[in-house]
């Protein structure tokens, strides 16, 4: 058995027989013991003069080795020359020896006795012998220290070859190997590559060696550190702590080892910002390695340099210096000054400077670092772009624009092309990699804009790159979850379509087995079940196979599949064409400094610049939505017109005049945009920042002048009018609501409320109890369905109601065979589960069963919708909070939106705060009922009038405050469904208004866009968490409105009557009079509000009572009256409101 660098020979000597007992007890004290005690042994024998030849060679060859294990190398360098020549063709000797030079760095004499050992050995035992396969390792692993990778990979495999041939692939030295060629995979960044062998490597040693074997822990560690780099901290951390856990149990807490792995635990923490957590951790691993290994050893070096780094983020700079400074002359001398770990020591350092504006001291350090990094590790490496990047960094606070541009861009472009590889690889990882490195992609962007203040000349050019790079830098699960879609409608053919969402679910139950496998194999040794890991393994490799099996079917049948399921970024002139002569395209990307606008339209572009960071935007849209999402009025809460217009200003006013014609503003928001719906933005000065309700109805709402979609990515664009343009679903309605949430009849007291409740969990099902005790009734939401499914055509047998709108019903339905889809329903966000101490995961709430089961426990939660099969034109969820994030901090269109893009909806119409009950009924119902009468206009232009016809209705004065009338916003395809011609590629003509002339805090460029393109690479290469809904009070939304301002004038509250027509004890049979009083009459009480008063009489029971007004006058209430009782209603009662 080898291992990565030991291999010892332990060899029988025999002593003349005349020795005598005395010398037989040295000879076993100096072959089996250790330490001191072994050596002492082995120089008595030396000593005594009785050995000669072999048997005195393999003694200086014991000792040699005590010498090595207790550092002092110099010792067993002298006995492994004395033993080579007493005995020159002996390969283990020459073995150890270059093992020994290697540990001090002297690389070429290692290099020469390991090719002779091997030499040797392929003479001597064979090509395939395993003593040769230790001979390729070793060879491999000094090439892997000096970066050698081309040279040590081929080494590596053919080792690996050799040991699975005579030892069988479940040896313990084939994980050995799988586990060395990983470490190379991984120091070049081929991340997808790593991980497999990794963990099949550690597979084989669980198996082989026990899960606490100290051989684990190094796969622990390794696999770790692959996630580490993909900034998969999540996965990382647990991996850590077992590696931490097994070392200190099986090698001592002052094992050198063991300061690995509190290093690279601190390295995790520290990336987090976790620093008084990371300090002591590293303070511990610098202790062990200044003890164990010296003053100068390497590893004292990578401890000096992690914790200098959290003294450079604190901003200690002075701190920093030194001990960046001594793990640099450290590694220079122990590693060369060529060594890629020296690049490290040397690019950290030039960062400390560029800090403290040190400019001069840190480009000459920059410079060297990227150019070893060039040498050592390729120019494609992510270190490479790592030391671009900082370089223009530089440049860039220098006022060297050009030179910091040309960097980031080569920088960006190594970044892009490692992303088209890995997808291309089917690599899973590579999401989560790319958004680790976001921050290239914004420097990018911010420093073509320096740029282009020095040379407006190059606007053409630098416009068109940034908003390519901008899509990079923004991509969402929403929006992959779309183009998924996408890929999976726009093959055209059924059969290649199953395969495709086949493919999609079977690589998210590889995901999620890998979160389990990881689970497992990071529980302490006793609790992981080593059963249970092999029957992950297990599922993990069928799954590959199956995956592998369906690429080669999409690769004959559906070449196209790749493009579009991983689209790359849009150009400009591709975004021209694919809008209509009524839209406009605003998309944004907000980085820490400042927020940038893309503005595009048929007849020109321009590029802005906000003053507005990322933490001015989060401030921002807190501040409004705090007025939108209060459980009670609070008078200094309410929404603010002027904070609006601000960021109206900030957001859209720097390209109004483009826009100010364009019907359909097509909105990719970025960052805490994505929580903010656009149509709340207010367009002129408002007189009051918290009006009376005529204020709020008279504001200007950008919702007056436009329709507004929200796309999750600019490439979300092309993959709904191109590839997934048009449905094929036969039927067009199917709707469910009024589930039953406790069938004891004691839910929903008091009049309507807003539909978001914290949820309980037992176990991983629901808690139906506590969901009894806590939702209420939605018996509204039948008319609400009934009444869209009038507008689409529909018979009501379409809606599940009640008993029927079960979590078993919807997962059992042939949903793709419907064009709409509608859930009128609870929706519980991720931030209300997690509070609960529940599932972090969004979910919508339906009939509850007797009895939870993981099959139906009442709440469809968003990974199985995911599950669903759709081939939906739109989905509509009139439930709470839709939008919501799936976890807190993410985007916020990722929530049960994401899901249902996954499952194969084309638009989906969500909220983003509490509904109000009756505002969710009659702007669902409203909006379909517009889109029936004119179906050219669009989803996004019907939910805008919508909006207007409640904000106008003055039934209710509350109706004009945005909380009722402004929640629901159309993500994905909301604008006119056919008839949209191409536009034609013309030359666009602008202007380029001087950066210092603008008053505005904005910048504005107009540039020309390149039609023909995308951006001109050379192709060789944190959301404030939506505010989770609390409880509300039993009381309606609205009247808390009406009745906690009613001190504020309003000029338009005049009704002061109501007329009562019917009294029901059950709510729904009310609303269903008054629907076909309505239906029926509609010249009579069609321009009324129609009103529900629940009257708990006692023992006579709870009624309904059905009323319609306002009424202004009492000799109004009078006619209307009298009308009514015309059409056959004689309880006619009037009431003063």
């Amino acid at each position: 058995m080898f291992r990565l660098i030991y291999l010892i020979a332990i060899l029988i000597i025999t002593i003349p027989a005349q020795a005598g007992p005395a010398s037989a007890g040295m000879v076993e004290d100096c072959f089996k013991a250790s330490g001191d005690k072994s050596i002492r042994a082995c120089t008595r024998l030396i000593n005594s003069g009785r050995l000669r030849g072999r048997n005195l060679a393999v003694t200086y060859t014991q000792r040699g080795y005590g010498y090595r294990n207790k550092r002092q190398f110099d010792l067993a360098i002298v006995d492994y020359k004395k033993a080579i020549k007493l005995n020159p063709t002996k390969h283990h000797v020459l073995n150890n020896l270059a093992i020994v030079y290697q540990k001090q760095g002297r690389y070429d004499e290692a290099i020469s006795l390991h090719k002779r050992a091997l030499a040797i050995r392929e003479k001597k035992l064979g090509r395939d012998h395993p003593d040769v396969a230790a001979s390729l390792n070793n060879l491999a692993t000094i090439y892997q220290e000096q970066s050698r990778y081309g040279e040590a990979i081929p080494l590596q495999k053919r080792a690996m070859a050799i040991l699975e041939k005579k030892l069988g692939r479940g040896h313990p030295d084939v994980a050995l190997s799988l586990h060395n060629l990983a470490i190379i995979y991984q120091e070049q960044g081929r991340y997808g590559e790593a991980i497999p062998l990794q963990k099949r490597a550690m597979a084989i040693r669980e198996k082989k060696l026990g899960r606490g074997h100290p051989d684990v822990a190094n796969n622990l560690n390794s696999l770790a550190a692959v996630y580490d780099a993909q900034g998969r901290y999540d996965a990382a951390i647990p991996l850590y702590k077992r590696s931490l856990a097994i070392r200190e149990s099986k090698l001592g807490r002052d094992h050198p080892h063991v300061a690995t792995s509190l290093n690279n635990l601190a390295n995790v923490y520290q990336a987090q910002g976790r620093y008084d957590e990371a300090i002591p951790l590293h303070k511990r691993a610098l202790a062990i390695r200044k003890k164990k290994l010296g003053r100068d050893h390497p590893r004292m070096a990578d401890s000096l340099n992690n914790l200098a780094l959290i003294y450079q983020g604190q901003g200690r700079y002075d701190e920093a210096i030194p001990l960046h400074k001594r793990a640099l002359a450290i590694r220079e001398k122990k590693l060369g000054r060529d060594h890629p770990h020296v690049a490290d020591s040397l690019n950290n350092l030039a960062n400390v400077y560029e800090g403290q504006g040190r400019y001069d001291e840190a480009i000459p350090l920059h410079k060297r670092a990227l150019a070893i990094r060039e040498r050592k590790l390729g120019r494609d490496h992510p270190d490479v772009a790592a030391s671009l990047n900082n370089l223009a960094i530089v440049y860039r606070a220098q006022g060297r624009y050009d030179a910091a541009y040309d960097l980031v861009r080569r920088s960006v472009s190594i970044h892009s092309n490692r992303a088209d590889r890995s997808l291309k690889a089917g690599e899973k990882g590579q999401t989560q990699e790319l958004s680790h490195v976001r921050y290239v992609f914004r420097n990018m962007v911010g420093m073509a804009w320096n740029l282009s203040s020095q040379e407006p000349s190059r606007l053409g050019e630098l416009g068109p790159e940034t908003f390519e790079a901008a899509q990079l830098a923004g991509r969402t699960s929403a929006g992959a979850a779309l183009s998924q879609m996408a890929a999976r409608l726009g093959s055209g053919n059924s059969a290649v379509s199953v395969f495709v969402r086949e493919r999609q679910d079977l690589i998210n139950h590889w995901q999620k087995l890998d979160k389990d496998l990881i689970k497992v194999v990071s529980a302490p040794e006793g609790k992981g079940g080593a059963g249970k890991a092999d029957l992950i393994r297990a599922g993990l490799k069928d799954t590959d196979q199956k995956i592998a099996q369906i690429d080669a079917r999409l690769e004959r049948e559906f070449p196209e599949f790749a493009e579009l399921s991983n689209p790359k970024p849009l150009s400009m002139g591709q975004v021209i064409k694919l809008l209509g002569p009524d839209e406009a395209l605003l998309a944004y990307l907000v980085t820490p400094q400042y927020t940038f606008l893309w503005a595009i339209t048929r007849e020109g572009i321009r590029w802005a610049r906000s003053e507005l960071s990322k933490k001015d935007i989060e401030a921002a849209v807190k501040k409004l939505r705090t007025g939108l999402e209060m459980e009670e009025v609070d008078e200094e809460k309410l929404f603010d017109l002027k904070a609006a217009h601000k960021l109206y200003k900030e957001l859209v006013g720097p390209v109004a005049d483009l826009i100010k014609d364009k019907k359909h503003l097509l909105i990719v928001p970025s960052g805490a945009l994505t929580s903010l719906p656009f149509h709340l933005l207010v367009t002129e000065p408002p007189a009051e920042a918290t009006p009376d309700f005529a204020g709020y109805r008279n504001a200007a709402w950008l919702l007056k002048t436009h329709a507004t979609t929200t796309l999750p990515s600019v490439s979300s664009l092309r993959a709904l009018r191109v590839f997934a343009a048009k449905g094929n679903a036969a039927k067009p309605y199917r709707g469910y609501g009024d589930p039953i949430f406790n069938r004891n009849g004691t839910e929903g007291k008091g009049e309507r409320v807003a539909r978001a409740y914290s949820s309980y969990y037992r176990g991983s099902v629901a808690n139906i109890r506590v969901l009894s005790e806590t939702l209420p009734r939605l018996s509204e939401t039948e008319q609400e369905l009934k009444a869209v499914a009038r507008s689409l055509g529909a018979p009501t047998s379409e809606i599940r109601l009640r008993d029927k709108a079960t979590e078993t019903a919807v997962k059992r339905d042939t949903l793709k065979d419907y064009r709409v889809v509608h859930f009128a329903t609870h929706a519980l966000v991720a931030g209300e589960t997690q509070e609960a101490g529940g599932q972090a995961e969004p979910a919508l709430a339906l009939t509850l069963p007797n009895k939870a089961s993981t099959q139906d426990d009442g709440l469809l939660m968003a990974s199985e919708v995911a599950q669903l099969k759709l081939n939906a034109d739109w989905v509509v969820l009139s439930a709470c909070n839709t939008a919501a994030a799936g976890k807190p901090g993410a985007e916020a269109l990722s929530g049960l939106a994401r899901a249902f893009f996954y499952a194969g909806s084309r638009a989906l119409l969500v909220s983003h705060w509490n509904v109000q009950s009756d505002a969710a009924v009659k702007l669902t119902s409203k909006t379909f009922e517009i889109l029936r009468q004119d179906p050219t206009i669009g989803r996004s232009e019907a939910l805008r009038r919508s909006m207007l016809a409640m904000m106008n209705d003055r039934s209710n004065p509350a109706n004009a405050y945005p909380a009722i009338w402004a929640p629901f916003v159309v993500i994905g395809e909301g604008g006119i469904q056919s008839g949209r011609k191409a536009a034609e590629l013309k030359p666009l003509r602008f202007t380029v208004p001087s950066h210092a002339s603008s008053p505005h805090k904005t910048k504005l460029i107009a540039i020309n866009p390149t039609l023909k393109g995308s951006m001109p690479l050379p192709r060789k290469n944190p959301l404030r968490p939506p505010l989770a809904a609390k409880k509300m009070p039993n009381v309606s939304y609205a009247t808390t409105f009406a009745s906690r301002l009613s001190n504020r004038s309003d000029k338009t509250l005049e009704g002061r009557y109501v007329v009562q027509i019917a009294s029901h004890r059950r709510e729904v049979d009310a609303l269903a009079e008054f629907d076909r009083l309505q239906s029926q009459h509609p010249n009579v009480v069609g321009d009324y509000q129609v009103l529900i008063k629940r009257a708990d009489l006692g023992e006579r029971g709870v009624y309904f009572r059905l009323r319609i007004g306002l009424v202004a006058t009492k000799e109004e209430a009078v006619r209307l009256c009298a009308a009514i009782k015309a059409v056959g209603k004689p309880d006619c009662l009037i009431r003063r409101k």
